[in-house]
């Protein structure tokens, strides 16, 4: 058994009476306050929600048993609880996005509500489906999301975890990059080539044009500002300072390594940006 439940329809401008669920990343306008169901959805730009759902509309069904809906179907989003009593999935249907809703609660309250109104009635009442209420409101606005605390919670984490590797990764240029000019990280020059190498660079004055770099680069990590830029720059410097610990004593090799690493881990997470230089041909 299928039952109409809503429509949601993506949408890029706002809309009287939406709802922002902050922690969704989204705009909603619940598809009770429409005679048709019709949910209207404004996505913020980094929302986690597949581009299918983001781009067309989708169909909502109520089922009796969502896993026997799911067997051998093309599956968009995974079954999971948006709250108790119920449980959703996405699906792909000739490329368009339909979304299942099970209550597994005999006596969910927005399952009794619906069940009240005869699917054949076309009369407006108090327990149709285009006009359930405040429970039945709250599942549809998270029904394609898992609305429970892990995905707020890996969230908030990998958000921590951006702003610590930026702040390190700036808080060692910008430490290493004056240290330059001011010299107040005293260290002697290692021994062998490597340290013929290093003073090379201090007698030809090429150490402060990449400390002057690397200041810039790490203040613009620190501040949150033009950081695909500053990553561009740190690029080629990184590079450099693992070819010399790979080819050189590795001698003081940490901050390299930890620099690396943490500049590796955000290029990662700010790949997007970075998109346009993989391009294989041009015109």
């Amino acid at each position: 058994m299928r039952r109409y439940h809503h429509i949601g329809i993506p949408t890029t401008e706002a809309k009287p009476g939406e709802t922002h669920l902050k922690h969704l990343k989204v705009f909603v306008v619940s598809h009770e306050k429409s005679e048709f169901g019709m949910e209207w959805m404004r996505f913020e730009a980094d929302a986690a929600v597949p581009d299918l759902v983001r781009q067309v509309p989708h169909v909502a069904f109520e089922v009796a048993d969502l896993a026997s809906e799911l067997a051998g179907r093309e599956i968009l989003i995974p079954p999971n609880s948006p709250s108790d009593g119920v449980r959703v999935a996405f699906i792909v249907e000739n490329g368009a996005p339909i979304e299942l809703l099970e209550f597994t609660d005999p006596n969910h309250p927005a399952r009794l509500q619906q069940s009240k109104h005869p699917p054949s009635s076309t009369a407006p009442s108090e327990y149709s489906p285009v006009n359930p209420k405040k429970t039945a409101r709250q599942i549809s606005i998270g029904v394609y999301f898992r609305a429970d605390s892990a995905v707020a919670i890996n969230r908030g984490f990998m958000k921590i975890a951006v702003i610590i590797a930026r702040i390190l990764l700036g808080v060692i240029f910008v430490a290493f990059g004056l240290n330059a000019y001011l010299h107040f990280l005293p260290k002697p020059f290692p021994p062998g080539i490597a340290g013929m190498f290093v003073g090379a660079m201090f007698q030809a004055h090429y150490i402060l044009f990449v400390g002057a770099l690397e200041v810039i680069s790490g203040a613009l990590l620190l501040v949150n500002r033009y950081v695909p830029f500053a990553l561009a720059i740190l690029a080629p410097i990184i590079v450099n300072i693992i070819a010399f610990l790979l080819l050189l004593p590795p001698v003081g090799w940490q901050p390299g390594v930890l620099a690396a690493i943490l500049w590796v881990f955000l290029f990662f997470h700010y790949r997007k940006y970075f998109s346009g230089i993989f391009v294989q041909r041009t015109s």
